[in-house]
């Protein structure tokens, strides 16, 4: 599982560390990756479990990170949208995002969506998700092109226009 971002206090680094000792209890093997900067860094523990890349992460490394991830986990307490959730789902990785803002417009279904703060339902939801398959990646991927892709984004704009010229006629 991936977080990866600016670590402040308001995108719930706390939740998620509360909720990964429920997930480690039931699955020991799980490892969650953590890239990034910020206040929030210090939270963070030291544990075999954790990877931590500490510091900015260039735009040539996202790649490589979003590659190695089962899910990114967004368990934020507040939010408008989240530019990492996109840069997730357009390559194929499942989010798991609390329902605060946009967020869940990036999750696949509403299984992904758990409440701000609750990690028993942020710990089940990562259970629940972190060996889903192949096929759920490429849902994930076929709905980002159609919501933020470019193809997806036009055609919807050219939707638009019509609708407008024909409410001028």
């Amino acid at each position: 599982m991936l977080l990866f971002g600016r670590l402040e206090y308001y995108k719930g680094v706390r939740v998620l560390l509360r909720a990964m000792d429920t997930v480690w209890a039931a699955r020991p093997e799980a490892r969650l990756l953590v890239a990034g900067r910020g206040p929030e860094l210090s939270q963070i523990p030291e544990r075999p479990e954790i990877e931590t890349h500490a510091g900015y992460v260039a735009e040539t490394e996202v790649d490589g990170l979003m590659a190695r991830a089962s899910l990114v986990v967004l368990p934020y307490l507040e939010a408008s949208q989240s530019g990492v959730g996109a840069e997730a789902t357009a390559r194929g990785v499942p989010v798991v995002v609390t329902d605060v803002g946009g967020l869940r417009d990036l999750a696949l279904d509403a299984t992904y969506v758990v409440d701000a703060g609750d990690a028993a339902a942020l710990a089940d939801a990562l259970l629940r998700h972190l060996d889903d398959s192949d096929e759920v990646r490429a849902r994930v991927l076929a709905r980002a092109r159609q919501e933020i892709g470019w193809d997806g984004v036009a055609e919807r704009a050219v939707g638009i226009y019509r609708e407008l010229m024909e409410h001028r006629r």
